[in-house]
């Protein structure tokens, strides 16, 4: 008797579309985009103070809305 596996259903998450690695193609294209961007003249990337701010404001978003979440709650749990 052949024991048949159910496969588990894993939802996110998809195969590889190749598993084969970079193409000469790719690594040229890899090339040119970090020379357009070494090029440009401006700075393009984040900055660590950059990232830092990001950072906090993203942490004030968060915070922001879990106070406005736990008060619609409370308000919710009122009208019960």
């Amino acid at each position: 008797m052949a024991a048949q596996q159910k496969k588990r259903v894993q939802y996110g998450v998809t195969e590889p579309i190749n598993f084969g690695g970079n193409e000469a193609y790719d690594e040229e294209c890899s090339i040119s985009m970090e020379t357009f961007l070494a090029n440009t003249g401006e700075n393009l990337r984040e900055t660590p103070e950059q990232a830092m701010h990001r950072e906090t404001v993203i942490c004030t978003l968060g915070e922001l809305l879990q106070t406005w979440i736990r008060s619609e709650y409370y308000v919710f749990l009122d009208l019960l």
